[in-house]
């Protein structure tokens, strides 16, 4: 059990002098900031020092001074004013005051790590270097794009090049597309010159355009000679680009019996459907016709009629006909 010991000595200096023996030998003597103990409170020491033997020499006045317990300096029912306090040197020390306690110092903040400066945000939208690597880039990888937030947008292929437009054939050139042959007359116009190798047909149809090699051109006219003596023709379709009919286009096709001309031509040309002789009907829709040149229409079936659109053109076309053809105006 708890025991107390009290111990009675003569003289008050004596008794403090034995106090701070026995305190210095039984706990670990702090650094004071002054260098030595404050004597100043010793004449309010009592003559009487209560020891706790059980508690591992815990030593306590009764009143006044200040003593330690277990090795921290604790206030005890102290009357006496406070010396002033010294302001510490550098570092964490003891400094006497009031409760002869140890001053409380201010904990420097810990070193700013890798990810992020100081009393600073990662901005919205940003991604933060990654501190296994000390914000390096690693060989191999796509460094974050912070204009998208950090997400990584895939490239994109590069545009195809265009590539330069094919040139037209030039003036002079035969070529063969589907079932006529044509022949360049100029940039990028031909003229329908016959039927491709092996072709016959009961009808032609002179298309306003044809493509041969990725290039469009204008079919502007019906060539010299392109239909000449051919029997198996029955019909033909003159459209809207073609403006002359040239010479002996049609010539001596006998079993033709009708053509149809359409807004485009100009000029119809010597002997153009001469010796037609099944020719029947011809209509002629076009109002720019100006030209219908000699023996055009010779030989071609006796009470042929042929239809125009306006005065002009029956007055051109009745000039260069025979009597025994008739001339209508639609």
């Amino acid at each position: 059990m708890n025991r107390l010991v009290k111990i009675k000595l003569p003289k008050p200096r004596i008794a403090y002098a034995l106090s701070a023996a026995l305190i210095i030998s039984m706990s670990p003597v702090p650094a004071f900031a002054s260098g030595s103990l404050d004597t100043s409170t010793s004449d309010n020491v009592q003559n009487s020092i209560q020891v706790n033997t059980v508690t591992g020499g815990t030593i306590g006045t009764t009143t006044g001074g200040s003593v330690t317990t277990g090795g921290v300096v604790s206030p005890v029912n102290t009357p006496s004013p406070a010396p002033p306090e010294t302001p510490p040197a550098g570092g964490n020390q003891w400094i006497p005051g009031p409760s002869n306690s140890p001053q409380a110092t201010a904990t420097p903040a810990p070193p700013a790590s890798d990810d992020n400066q100081p009393g600073t945000t990662a901005a919205p939208g940003t991604t933060p270097p990654d501190t296994t690597t000390g914000g390096a880039v690693i060989p191999g990888t796509t460094p974050p794009d912070t204009t998208t937030g950090g997400a990584v947008t895939p490239s994109q292929p590069p545009a195809p090049s265009a590539s330069p437009s094919p040139a037209p054939l030039a003036v002079g050139t035969k070529f063969t597309a589907g079932k006529y042959i044509y022949r360049v007359t100029g940039t990028n116009t031909v003229a329908l010159k016959g039927f491709a190798k092996g072709v016959s047909l009961s009808t032609v149809t002179a298309q306003n355009q044809v493509k041969y090699k990725n290039v469009v051109y204008n079919v502007t006219k019906i060539g010299d000679n392109a239909f000449k003596g051919q029997a198996g023709i029955q019909k033909a379709i003159i459209r809207k680009n073609i403006t002359d009919v040239s010479l002996k286009s049609f010539y001596n096709c006998k079993n033709l019996s009708k053509v149809t001309i359409r807004t485009g031509v100009k000029i119809i040309r010597k002997q153009a459907f001469m010796g037609c002789s099944k020719l029947k009907t011809v209509n002629i829709t076009s109002p720019s016709l100006s030209q219908v040149k000699k023996n055009a229409f010779k030989n071609i079936k006796k009470g042929a009629v042929i239809n125009v659109v306006n005065k002009q053109a029956r007055l051109t076309v009745k000039a260069a006909i025979p009597s025994n053809v008739k001339v209508n105006q639609m």
